[in-house]
């Protein structure tokens, strides 16, 4: 499965559907990333991963789950 097929799954189970996903991936062409978030993906990286975004990524996710 890839990022796509595995948020898809995620977001037909009820238990699941709510849960934020993120990306991350090699791909940091302009248009994936867009395609990305439309999809649903809440935020996409790139690889290579910068520390301090990804940090804060999850900074936001949590607070907003908290």
């Amino acid at each position: 499965m890839d990022g796509y097929q595995v948020l898809e799954v995620l977001k037909t189970d009820t238990k699941l559907r709510d849960t934020p996903v993120v990306a991350i991936t090699a791909n940091a062409v302009t248009k994936e990333v867009k395609h990305g978030k439309a999809a649903g993906f809440v935020d996409y990286l790139t690889k290579p991963i910068d520390i301090d975004q990804f940090g804060a990524i999850l900074d936001r996710l949590l607070e907003t789950e908290g």
